[in-house]
């Protein structure tokens, strides 16, 4: 009688210990699955995001919601399955989603159990480059003795470039010296100029002897 009592107790503590583990095991598997596919599924929300794709927060909704069950094996055999959302914050104009979900499902002994996390998705809009203008005047009282503009030339040069120099001015009985820094009348010659890098807008004014 002791055997069998024995044997029972033996056999009952194998088979909690099997459901145990296949809980555990089930457990890690819907986890693994679940963060995965809320990665999965906020990736795609941020590429929609950045390509314009999503026009309002209604859609920006509605597409994550697309893309997490996308993500998800089918549990239509699992009566107690779902997938419940929080949506902290949705502006499609401002680039921001804050979501939590919550994923509701049946372990191995028919026990209601869930799994939740969040995410923040921030898209930074890249912004363009700075320019400088860059301008380079003759003198007013040459230009109106010779009846052309002041501007000679001028350019936009992104941050941090090597500055664009054109060829020097050309006037009948004048030859061309320098360029002049209007702002601090520092001189430099065309291959000074071209080593210099756009940190800010400048005019340069030509000098001639």
């Amino acid at each position: 009688m002791k055997q069998i009592i024995f044997g029972v107790v033996c056999g009952a503590i194998i088979i909690l210990s099997v459901i145990n583990c296949l809980r555990f095991h089930q457990m890690q598997s819907y986890n693994t699955e679940f963060q995965t596919a809320l990665s999965n599924a906020c990736d795609q929300v941020s590429t929609a995001m950045t390509n314009g794709e999503i026009h309002d927060n209604t859609e920006l909704k509605t597409y994550f919601k697309t893309c997490m069950s996308n993500n998800i094996s089918d549990h239509s055999d699992d009566p107690k399955f779902s997938l419940s959302y929080k949506f902290i914050d949705a502006d499609a104009d401002l680039g921001l989603f804050s979501v939590y979900v919550k994923e509701t499902y049946s372990d191995v002994n028919k026990q209601e159990r869930s799994i939740s996390d969040g995410r923040t998705i921030i898209i930074e809009e890249e912004l363009p480059p700075q320019s400088h203008t860059v301008r380079y005047e003759i003198p007013t009282d040459i230009s109106e003795q010779y009846k052309r503009p002041s501007l000679y030339h001028e350019y936009q040069i992104e941050e941090s470039q090597p500055l664009s120099v054109p060829d020097a001015p050309s006037f009948d009985s004048l030859t061309f010296s320098h360029w002049r820094d209007s702002q601090n009348n520092k001189v430099y010659t065309e291959s000074e100029l071209k080593a210099l890098s756009s940190d800010r807008d400048y005019t340069f004014v030509a000098v001639f002897q």
